[in-house]
């Protein structure tokens, strides 16, 4: 899906809270809401991840008394309703950001490489050898001292 119809979703999703708001949170409808908003939050890009997280941290719960099989009281939707209008409130600030960095898809951007360049970087200019020294450098460095005694390894017999 492209980010404006999950963003089109989403704002259909806002306008349905209206119509849950006086429901409980075992109804179906308000089942099937959560979960096509949760599913439209998934396709959204990973930028959005801290609204998602907080979304899907919101319990929804509403609370009764009961008293074996019968409840005592009228189920207590406060926290219920409390949880759509923070649920309103994140739904509405995801649909009303407007971010560029959304516009490309994170596989075009891993796509993307840089162009190497033609000529190999140019050698700083620094202070140069004369020949003799090159010389002189290489005739100490490269000789070894020679070994003497029996080597370890070989065993007589």
């Amino acid at each position: 899906m492209e980010l404006k119809e999950i963003l089109k979703g989403l704002d259909i999703k806002i306008k349905g809270i209206g119509r849950i708001s006086n429901l409980d949170s075992k109804h179906f409808a308000f089942k099937n809401w959560h979960a096509a908003a949760l599913a439209l939050l998934r396709e959204l890009p990973s930028s959005y991840s801290r609204e998602i997280n907080v979304f899907k941290k919101l319990a929804f719960e509403t609370t009764g008394y009961k008293r074996g099989k019968r409840f005592a009281s009228q189920t207590d939707t406060v926290k219920y309703t409390a949880d759509l209008d923070a649920a309103k409130m994140i739904l509405n600030e995801i649909v009303g950001k407007k971010r560029p960095a959304d516009n490309k898809k994170e596989t075009d951007r891993l796509a993307e490489k840089k162009p190497k360049p033609d000529k190999p970087p140019a050698k700083k200019p620094g202070s140069k050898k004369t020949i003799a020294e090159k010389k002189a450098k290489k005739k100490g460095a490269g000789k070894k001292p020679a070994k003497t005694g029996t080597s370890s390894s070989r065993k007589k017999k």
